[in-house]
């Protein structure tokens, strides 16, 4: 069972509060506190988390914002970000079918470019990065779509790595899954190509020829 704790606010408020605190410390220290006892996971702001002492391994969800130093804070408390870009390029992208405000899809533009310009900070300090989408309904189906965006910045054996060995550490199933080796969850895929030299054939359906769940 994995606690979130939002530390900062999200995209559907106004510009202007990109890093507004949501919690104060002492409430963060409260709730990371009731989480510790109830033997759950917490994702929350590195900088923040880090002050309230938290002790066990977290990570953070997005991390547009991060700044070289928390990066390396981050790596130096063995933490981990887990990126979303697809999020906020579909949002900025469809958004507006969905009901979302001028203001809003302007901010989602805004954190996209930052996200992306993240994920070199990230490169750099060396923080394991995991694989996320956080897309929910219909756009779940554009998850994929973040191979490509990552691609923009990161080596595709990094951004292969973000969806398997390193995803597996964020979700503490190391050996597992996202390696083939004996003992792991046999969940595999064949594509046609080589995934290595071109990350569109991760998003793209037609090059999927099998899906092996479970052996």
């Amino acid at each position: 069972m994995r606690a979130i704790v939002s530390v900062t606010c999200g995209v559907a408020r106004g510009r202007g509060c990109e890093e507004c605190p949501d919690f104060p410390l002492p409430q963060i220290r409260s709730a990371l506190g009731d989480i510790t006892r109830r033997t759950m996971c917490a994702s929350a702001g590195v900088r923040r988390e880090s002050k309230s002492g938290m002790k066990r391994r977290p990570f953070e969800s997005n991390g547009n914002f991060i700044k070289a130093t928390t990066a390396n804070r981050v790596r130096e408390a063995g933490a981990f970000v887990v990126p979303t870009n697809i999020t906020f390029a579909v949002v900025a992208r469809d958004g507006a079918r969905y009901g979302m405000s001028a203001e809003s899809l302007e901010k989602v533009s805004f954190v996209l470019d930052a996200g992306l310009s993240a994920l070199e900070t990230l490169q750099s300090a060396g923080v394991t990065m995991g694989y996320g989408s956080d897309l929910l309904g219909q756009m779940h189906r554009h998850q994929s779509e973040e191979f490509l965006l990552r691609g923009r910045v990161l080596k595709p054996r990094d951004v292969i790595r973000s969806a398997t060995v390193d995803a597996a550490r964020v979700l503490n199933m190391e050996g597992l899954i996202g390696t083939i080796a004996p003992g792991a969850h046999a969940d595999l895929i064949a594509v046609y190509g080589n995934p290595l030299k071109d990350l569109a054939i991760l998003s793209d359906p037609a090059r999927l020829r099998k899906i092996i769940k479970g052996g």
